[in-house]
């Protein structure tokens, strides 16, 4: 529009204005028009228990989900999920406890009574619970357990016994006859720990030879990390 000359004065504002030719005030109610429906098209919609969402022209809309129920969780928070689904889930921010010791010197069994095994070095331990060559795990739930010895000047075709126990008592055990003076026995399992006082050993026996070599090598080991509640 040409000569447009708005002035702020009352009533006199009327007779200041100059405007131009009517196409001109054809293009500016239609642009005013644009601009109502716009806003309008962009108003919120009406409070639902749903979960908005935008159009694809921008507008927001109702998204036709209901609104989780329960306070948000942000970063710094903690929830208990209960029923809930979660796919491909990232944990981040927790330390699962886990171990590995080995042998580093010989410890001859003179005996066919069980013996237990003692490992004195740690690769890791990661919670601390290993100290003494008894792992007492701290945090409740199923553990994997491994232990295995290399033994030496055995008697051949004699039977050897590796043994995990629990609170003093045997819960898993693997025999071998061996093929020769060296043999390699080994047990795993996955087992249940309160995480409070529970607590596991290894221990060896033969049924018959009463003089034969746990090795110190990376081959005599008590390892095993927590699996789940």
């Amino acid at each position: 529009m040409s000569n447009y000359t708005p002035t702020f004065n009352g009533a006199a504002k009327d007779a200041a204005h100059s405007v131009g030719s009517a196409a001109e005030l054809d293009t500016e109610f239609a642009l005013i028009q644009t601009m109502s429906t716009t806003k309008a098209d962009k108003a919120t919609p009406a409070a639902t228990n749903n979960i908005a969402t935008l159009s694809a022209s921008g507008n927001l809309q109702d998204g036709g989900k209901l609104l989780p129920t329960g306070d948000i969780v942000g970063l710094s928070d903690t929830q208990t999920l209960t029923n809930k689904t979660l796919t491909s889930p990232i944990i981040t921010g927790t330390t699962f406890p886990s171990f590995f010791a080995y042998k580093s010197g010989d410890q001859n069994v003179a005996t066919t009574s069980v013996t237990k095994i003692t490992f004195n070095n740690e690769e890791f331990d990661v919670g601390n619970d290993l100290s003494s060559s008894v792992y007492t795990p701290l945090v409740a739930g199923k553990y994997y357990l491994h232990a295995s010895a290399r033994i030496e000047n055995f008697t051949a075709d004699e039977q050897i016994n590796i043994h995990i126990y629990r609170n003093g008592l045997l819960v898993r055990s693997s025999l071998i006859h061996s093929p020769g003076t060296v043999v390699n026995p080994q047990v795993s399992c996955v087992i249940a720990a309160d995480g409070v006082d529970d607590y596991f050993e290894v221990f060896i026996d033969s049924t018959s030879d009463a003089s034969f070599d746990v090795m110190g090598s990376l081959i005599t080991c008590f390892c095993g990390h927590w699996v789940g509640p």
